[in-house]
């Protein structure tokens, strides 16, 4: 614990002590005493020295920190400075292994673009030549069944079994048509209208 010290309020006993402190204490009537006064000199000195060294202290703390902030900003920035220099080759070796990565990736993408182009360009014209192929068929399988039907009018209007004429002879039952009297005929049969029907189907 620091001792209690005193200090004179009026200017004409500080202007005195700082001149000859001993005069003063003459002039008071040794009241306090002249050792008391040393001592309390010697202590308000030592209090003023201390209190100067602290904000020294301060005042060299707070320097040292700018100092060294700014000292360690700069190795800082020489410091990225280095590393850049040293990892400039591993930078252009990144450099060129992602654009080779790149590359190989847009190369498989238009490859599998063209292989999905030409996939559906075959399965179309694969769909168009089966769809011709199946009309052909159908066309041949009804060209057939015309023919057939007309053979089987044929043989049945030369055996007798269709009658174009009524029993007379005079009135056409059919107007005279050949193909009309014979599907009204029980010979008939409707596989050329079923036939043709699928492939209008077809056609559509």
């Amino acid at each position: 614990d620091r001792r209690p010290v005193f200090w004179y309020r009026k200017r004409d006993e500080v202007e005195v002590l700082y001149a000859d402190y001993y005069v003063l204490v003459e002039r008071l009537g040794f009241s306090p005493a002249l050792h008391v006064v040393e001592e309390n000199i010697k202590e308000i000195a030592k209090r003023i020295t201390d209190r100067e060294a602290e904000l020294a202290t301060r005042v060299q703390s707070r320097w040292r920190a700018v100092v060294v902030r700014r000292f360690y900003g700069v190795f800082l920035r020489e410091v990225v400075r280095m590393r850049e220099i040293n990892v400039a080759e591993i930078y252009e070796i990144q450099r060129v292994y992602r654009g080779w990565l790149g590359r190989r990736y847009c190369r498989r993408v238009f490859l599998k673009r063209e292989r999905d182009l030409v996939m559906r360009k075959y399965v179309h014209r694969a769909r168009v030549e089966m769809e011709r192929e199946i009309i052909s068929r159908k066309k041949d399988a009804l060209k057939a069944f015309y023919v057939k039907e007309r053979s089987e009018e044929m043989s049945a209007r030369y055996l007798g079994l269709v009658n174009v004429r009524d029993s007379g002879g005079v009135v056409p039952v059919e107007d005279g048509k050949k193909m009309k009297a014979f599907m009204n005929s029980p010979y008939a049969s409707d596989t050329v209208r079923v036939v043709s029907c699928d492939l209008m189907k077809t056609l559509l």
